[in-house]
């Protein structure tokens, strides 16, 4: 018997976040032993945030103390001796490692251990971001972790700065007028090229999450997209590398969503983009962060099974994924979880009711909204889920966005674009968080959508079994 096999991308991620709460060195090996199980190839180390810095940088002991780490955060990091002994780990196992130490924002302990580096304004004012004369600093941390870190890139955030307080400190108005910045977005795109320069003079590529985006990107800046596909797109059309890791399908951290079903329906490669764009998409990655301070077993009970059905979306071509065989398949690995010792939360099939047809007579080329009687189906506050799927094409059928309407008024909306089709036949997932339920309403699902010449299809309210936890 001969086996060709080949994945569909390149880059098939999975990543740890050690900057809210650190876990043992011993609970990271294990992390990529599962990982090289299902053929991820990049290890992302969230390694700095608001909760703890933990990574040794020498110079540096004040970074490491308990009394800069926020409130519950568990205390530990990892010495450059640990560090090192982690990487030859993953690479033995074709893994490389992607270390993230986050810039200009998510940066309190730093700015507690070394309060030089924070905006000199008043104490009770203290926050995120970097002031802009830090880059002495950062420039010796970014120079140990590529010492540590052999791999092509090195990952800086970028995300969620409040930019605010740059325009009431002096360092960085004055950093402002000499540059001839206008405003926050600018200044926080000089710091990020400044620093992207400064790696590419070690022999190393930039990553930022998409809001490095904003203001000018870095000139050959990788963009990890997470706020949805919008930044990928918009990176992948001005000719740079991206990696998709939005959260409605990659954010393993929240306990309900995203479902096992709504990761494997996850096509990282959108539809907007030619064929020249979309070679800039590398590929994707689940993100599993600790800000809700869970434990190692909880950790490892949010990213599995939901990690393999990631796995295989980034493994297999599109037209040979197949749900139903998955499900079947899934029934397997559980079986090996559970000889490993993983602490994974069960499948379970899901019910859903289909509550409505798309004939090729109601779907046209130009979008429409269609409109479905949901209230039996709405019994409280909270998320309800819809899924369309495609059952005759010719283009397939495009969803622009769903709403919730209770009593006629728009009570809650998803917006993102989802394609179906026969080949495969993937369902697109639509979720609707009514956020006050009320007894006696009339809702209503209303839905954008648009086809091809002979277009058909089925919606469904998903009813959604209690998960299994263990």
């Amino acid at each position: 018997m001969e086996i060709a096999d080949r994945p569909r991308f390149g880059w098939r991620g999975l990543m740890l976040d050690s900057g809210h709460d650190f876990q043992r060195k011993e609970f990271v090996k294990h992390y990529i032993d599962l990982m090289a199980l299902y053929k991820f190839n990049l290890f992302h180390w969230h390694l700095t945030d608001l909760g703890t810095w933990s990574v040794e940088i020498k110079g540096y002991p004040e970074l490491l103390k308990s009394g800069t780490r926020g409130p519950g955060v568990k205390p530990g990091y990892y010495t450059q001796d640990e560090i090192r002994d982690v990487v030859r780990y993953a690479a033995a196992r074709h893994i490389t490692i992607l270390p993230e130490v986050d810039m200009p924002g998510h940066s309190a302990p730093a700015l507690l251990a070394y309060p030089g580096l924070d905006c000199p304004l008043p104490h009770h004012e203290t926050g995120w971001p970097y002031n802009t004369v830090a880059y002495a600093f950062l420039e010796d941390v970014l120079g140990q972790i590529v010492d540590l870190f052999p791999g092509p890139y090195i990952h800086i955030g970028g995300d969620e700065c409040p930019k605010g307080r740059w325009l009431r400190c002096p360092l960085c108005q004055a950093r402002m007028k000499a540059e001839q910045l206008a405003d926050g977005e600018a200044l926080q795109s000089y710091f990020i090229k400044r620093i992207e320069k400064f790696l590419q003079a070690k022999g190393r590529r930039m990553i930022g999450w998409d809001e490095i985006l904003e203001g000018g990107l870095a000139p050959q800046a990788t963009v990890m997209s997470w706020r949805g596909m919008s930044g990928g797109i918009a990176a992948a059309q001005a000719g740079h590398d991206v990696i998709m890791a939005p959260f409605a399908w990659t954010y393993f951290d929240y306990k309900n969503s995203p479902k096992v079903e709504e990761v494997y329906s996850f096509d990282p490669l959108p539809r907007e983009l030619s064929a020249a764009q979309g070679a800039h998409v590398l590929g994707a990655q689940g993100q599993m962060w600790t800000d809700l301070h869970q434990k190692e077993k909880g950790i490892e009970a949010l990213v599995y099974p939901r990690a393999v059905a990631l796995a295989e979306v980034v493994w297999s071509p599109l037209a040979l994924r197949n749900f139903e065989d998955f499900v079947r398949r899934l029934q397997t690995d559980q079986q090996r979880l559970d000889q490993l010792g993983v602490n994974y939360r069960p499948y379970v099939p899901e019910t859903r009711i289909q509550i409505g047809d798309l004939t090729p007579a109601q779907v046209k080329a130009t979008p429409a909204p269609f409109e479905w009687d949901v209230t039996p189906y709405v019994t409280e506050s909270g998320k309800n889920h819809v899924s369309f799927v495609c059952t005759s094409d010719d283009g397939g059928i495009e969803v622009a966005w769903v709403a919730l309407l209770k009593d006629g008024k728009e009570a809650c909306r998803d917006t993102h674009t989802g394609w179906v089709g026969t080949n495969p036949r993937l369902p697109v997932f639509y979720i609707l968080n009514e956020p006050a339920w009320k007894s006696g309403a009339h809702y209503t699902l209303r839905a954008q959508i648009a086809g091809g010449t002979n277009s058909a299809g089925r919606v469904f309210w998903d009813l959604r079994s209690p998960p299994v936890n263990k």
